[in-house]
């Protein structure tokens, strides 16, 4: 706790936040911070890629049977350990910055691992949870094989997924929620990555707003 609690008070003397007290009182008047097991939904999935490459220079003064325009290749890829976090509240837009964790460290589930700190109850079920994660292999994929040279303008470049497999796992995670209020009244939530410690802050808000 004590760790978390000073991860939290670095981040917020880092530049960017001192820049945002110039425009507004963002100095934390007052605190909480507590330990909770968040639930994931973990996805293994293998997949098939298919990658297009579209030549639209012009035809002229080319040899079309050495040089063609359209060329398709596919490749079968793996993606292991992609992380959904299963609950609305935190945020899923803090709770998705909070960085991969160390799953290779995880253990089995036993009553007794939950007698200091509560575990929240996912609200988001499987079927949704493998949509986003389905998003989050395609987006991989682009990122890995929709690469051209950028020397050539003329070349397009589409990338296909298509998931041939998937597994999944429920975990409960470590994760350090804090509500900090600022001397403005203004409330911001921070979350801390309780493996590696790497802090997420909110935007601060009006009290009353979501």
């Amino acid at each position: 706790r004590a760790k978390a609690g000073a991860a939290i008070k670095e981040r917020l003397q880092g530049l960017s936040e001192r820049l945002k007290g110039l425009f507004g009182n963002n100095k934390v008047a007052r605190a909480s911070l507590s330990g909770y097991y968040l639930p994931f939904w973990v996805f293994d999935a293998m997949v098939e890629v298919t990658r297009t490459s579209i030549d639209n220079k012009p035809a002229k003064g080319r040899d079309l049977y050495l040089a063609p325009s359209y060329i398709q290749t596919r490749f079968n890829d793996a993606q292991y350990d992609i992380e959904v976090c299963a609950v609305q509240s935190p945020p899923r837009a803090l709770t998705n910055q909070l960085g991969d964790y160390r799953l290779s460290e995880m253990v089995d589930y036993a009553p007794e691992l939950l007698a200091k700190y509560p575990a929240q109850l996912y609200s988001m079920d499987f079927d949704q949870a493998a949509l986003e994660a389905r998003g989050l292999v395609s987006t991989a994929m682009r990122i890995k094989y929709g690469q051209r040279d950028l020397s050539d303008d003329d070349v397009a470049i589409n990338v296909f997924s298509n998931i041939q497999q998937m597994s999944f796992r429920l975990v409960l995670l470590p994760v350090w929620i804090a509500t900090l209020v600022e001397e403005d009244f203004d409330v911001r939530t921070a979350l801390v990555n309780g493996q590696t410690g790497k802090v997420v802050l909110g935007k601060p808000q009006k009290p009353g707003k979501a």
